[in-house]
């Protein structure tokens, strides 16, 4: 398998995962799996669409709804917490969560 299938792959599970949790109404007990699988899942699918509608066109879309589906992946990529998800990944792995502190200012403009 090439690596973006084993990613698809990946997303299809989660995605199978949540559906059913969310079915069952259940919760998941940890709240920082819960971080990493919502910030998987927005950056596969805000990646594909930006990716996708970036390299690809299709027969019937107009060159600036293509454009518009690149920025609605662009927003569900910003849309992940990055705060909570570096204050999780800097449980696991404080090195990497130094290296990925440019993103902690995404989201963290004060509104005062």
């Amino acid at each position: 398998m090439k690596i973006y299938q084993i990613f698809f792959v990946i997303l299809r599970i989660l995605v199978i995962m949540q559906v059913i949790l969310v079915l069952l109404k259940k919760n998941i007990i940890n709240p920082d799996i819960k971080i990493i699988i919502d910030a998987v899942l927005k950056l596969g699918i805000g990646g594909f669409l930006y990716i996708f509608f970036f390299f690809n066109t299709i027969h019937g879309i107009d060159y600036w709804d293509a454009y518009i589906l690149q920025f609605a992946g662009l927003v569900i990529i910003l849309d992940i917490d990055y705060n909570k998800l570096l204050n999780v990944i800097g449980k696991l792995s404080p090195t990497l969560s130094k290296n990925l502190s440019f993103l902690d200012p995404v989201q963290g403009a004060n509104h005062d």
